[in-house]
């Protein structure tokens, strides 16, 4: 049966995921109240158990946010139309009601991820995060190999960018489209780009990603997965079936030779990624059977609750895919994973403006969108700089990096996604920044109520530190604004204990002044629904780039 089957998948992956992101627990509470709601469901799958435990999953996400990756609102949205599906109708029909507004939703994710990559900084080969994929998996092979490929490494590097967006965009376009035959290429594609992903050598190994994604393709051709599964299970009944299991158990198992996560002996996600792929595959192979009313009758109160409902979220997932960034209301955990999408002081996509909330006259007054961009220009506080620019580029592979710099790269990364997420106790142990190096500070801008945020966790952890940052003109500059103009200096000192001072001027000529009390760093904590969602990049100010580094 359809729903059990996606249930038992969904309870694994999402198993597999709370042992491998445990910090995206509020508390470990939440993992104990998960546990058994998770094996009910799995060992008894009924509407009942299936409800409860996606709604706990959910709302852990929910209590969570902001500090949740991408993939996880992906799951919420899709989660979200199968409990609607399952409150409906019988367990029978449940999977078959959902089933094509999640394939459509799924579409949107991926095509969406592909339209901001459309953007200058991920177009450019110089710094587009598509190159640490490409030269991550070149390192895999040995160097006469990679020495042999016609134009060399800067032929790849330069065209990676353009494979990426076209890949993940026919991506969304084949699970959009009408035809099983194109639905069965988007499974086949997402396979192969989540793959790719899951063996990419640590600090971009994202095996997760693909675990979460794949599961939920399911219901692009819910009885061809459940036939591959069911072959999946059942003993062989010829010699060529038994040959074949044995070598997909040894691809399966061999997989985790791909682990390089720190922390991780075994990455137990890599196998069950490469057991998903090989059963989509399956299930592709195997195709969609003949309609045979499977989908249940299109008449009747629930079917008209189900379509407002199905509505409703299709609304939210275009929303979340086209414009929150266009409006200026999220940014981290966007659909737009490794995009390098501009969205403070302008937009660098090539035909699309970002953060118009924050621009707008009638807007940009408020609270949540007004303040402008301040560059961070030195900071003592160990909490910010663990997060705030987050340079991992000492954590690439040697080889990874000699290819980069090969192909023209400049070979730096930047992750706050990442270090926003582990959680200061794990946070507090990876490499950063210190005051006490001797590497100079490297500046970055932040919107008004990022540096709020910021500033207001700082000051939660009683840390005592100093923070200076300058206001930018205006609200929208290029990338010359951006690095070096300047309104005005503010220099923050705080003790620890609840005392502050806090000092301006207008040049670097003109005398400190005490602060006004509308001052940014002066405002108490930002609040509200929206912080939820309102999370932003740091962008770096590299010497001499003209636009931004590689960042997520």
């Amino acid at each position: 049966m359809a729903f059990d089957t996606f249930v038992r998948l969904w309870v694994i992956s999402e198993a597999a995921h709370n042992l491998h992101d445990l910090f995206l627990a509020p508390n470990i509470w939440w993992i104990y109240a998960q546990a058994p709601l998770f094996a009910a469901a799995f060992i008894f799958p009924s509407r009942l158990t299936a409800v409860l435990a996606l709604v706990v999953r959910g709302a852990m996400y929910c209590v969570k946010a902001p500090y949740i990756w991408d993939s996880c609102i992906w799951a919420m949205f899709t989660d979200a139309a199968f409990v609607t599906a399952v409150l409906l109708y019988e367990k029978k029909d449940a999977v078959y009601a959902c089933a094509d507004l999640i394939r459509v939703q799924m579409g949107l994710f991926y095509f969406g991820a592909g339209f901001w990559k459309i953007n200058e900084a991920f177009l450019d080969p110089r710094v587009s995060c598509a190159s640490f994929f490409v030269a991550s998996l070149l390192s895999f092979f040995p160097d006469d190999l990679v020495q042999s490929i016609p134009g060399g490494v800067a032929s790849l590097l330069a065209y990676s960018p353009h494979l990426t967006i076209a890949g993940e965009m026919v991506l969304g376009l084949c699970l959009l489209a009408p035809s099983p035959r194109a639905q069965g290429a988007g499974i086949l594609l997402s396979g192969l780009l989540h793959y790719s992903i899951a063996i990419t050598p640590f600090p971009n190994q994202v095996p997760t990603f693909g675990v979460i994604c794949i599961t939920r393709l399911f219901f692009v051709m819910p009885d061809a997965w459940v036939a591959a599964c069911g072959e999946f299970l059942a003993l062989p009944q010829t010699t060529s079936g038994l040959v074949l299991r044995i070598c997909m158990g040894a691809v399966v198992a061999g997989s985790v030779r791909f682990t390089s996560m720190p922390g991780f002996f075994v990455d137990w996600c890599l196998p069950l990624q490469t057991a998903l792929c090989f059963l989509g595959t399956r299930a592709v192979i195997i195709g969609a059977p003949p309609p045979k009313a499977k989908a249940p009758a299109s008449k009747g109160i629930r079917h008209a609750v189900l379509r407002i409902a199905g509505f409703a979220l299709l609304l939210m997932t275009f929303s979340y895919v086209f414009l929150f960034q266009l409006l200026g209301i999220m940014e981290i955990s966007a659909v737009a994973p490794f995009a390098v999408i501009r969205q403070h002081g302008g937009s660098n996509h090539l035909f699309m403006p970002t953060s118009l909330l924050q621009q707008w006259e009638s807007t940009s007054h408020l609270d949540k969108f007004g303040g402008g961009i301040v560059r961070v220009t030195a900071c003592t506080s160990d909490y910010m700089n663990a997060m705030y620019p987050s340079n991992c580029t000492d954590a690439l592979p040697e080889r990874v990096v000699a290819l980069l710099r090969e192909g023209g790269h400049i070979a730096q990364q930047f992750a706050p996604t990442v270090n926003l997420m582990l959680g200061p106790e794990i946070r507090a142990k990876i490499p950063h920044w210190q005051p006490s190096s001797g590497v100079p500070f490297l500046s970055y801008t932040v919107p008004a109520l990022q540096l709020r945020r910021m500033v207001a966790e700082a000051r939660a952890t009683n840390e005592k530190f100093t923070l200076e940052y300058e206001h930018l003109p205006g609200r929208v500059g290029d990338e010359n604004w951006r690095q070096t103009a300047v309104a005005s200096c503010v220099r923050l000192e705080e003790d620890g204990k609840g005392g502050r001072q806090c000092h301006v001027r207008r040049d670097a000529k003109a005398a400190w002044t005490p602060c006004s009390q509308d001052e940014l760093v002066l405002q108490p904590a930002p609040e509200g629904l929206l912080m939820k969602i309102m999370l932003f990049f740091p962008y770096p100010i590299i010497p001499g780039l003209d636009t931004l580094p590689c960042l997520d």
